[in-house]
């Protein structure tokens, strides 16, 4: 809320209340206001605590922090394959490439010729 629409509930008040009952009426407002604040969070905390929110957020964090991991652990291995160009087995068998010729193979005709 602005000045301009305090100001206006103020004057409202004060001349539907009238001045004698303004102090009182606010006090009371204010009362209300802060057990209604209190039951509210009071209520929050409860529901947090029955759903398991703590829970669920700490595992939330857990996995979104595994998740980096597994970011920065896929990267270095790209930098690794990278680094090492033809060294690293390019035809999927789980074999380096020794032959030089970078294909993974041994430069000899797979049917045996």
């Amino acid at each position: 809320m602005g000045f301009a629409e305090l100001l206006v509930i103020a004057v409202v008040g004060l001349i539907v209340i009238g001045p004698a009952r303004l102090p009182e009426t606010l006090r009371t407002i204010a009362l209300w206001t802060g057990r209604l604040k209190r039951l509210a969070s009071n209520l929050y905390k409860e529901v947090e605590k029955e759903v398991g929110m703590d829970d669920i957020k700490r595992q939330l964090h857990n996995e979104n922090i595994m998740d980096q991991l597994k970011l920065d652990d896929l990267s270095s291995i790209k930098d690794a394959y990278h680094s090492k160009g033809s060294s690293v087995d390019k035809t999927g068998t789980g074999q380096p490439d020794t032959s030089g010729t970078g294909t993974g193979k041994s430069g000899k005709d797979p049917s045996g010729d």
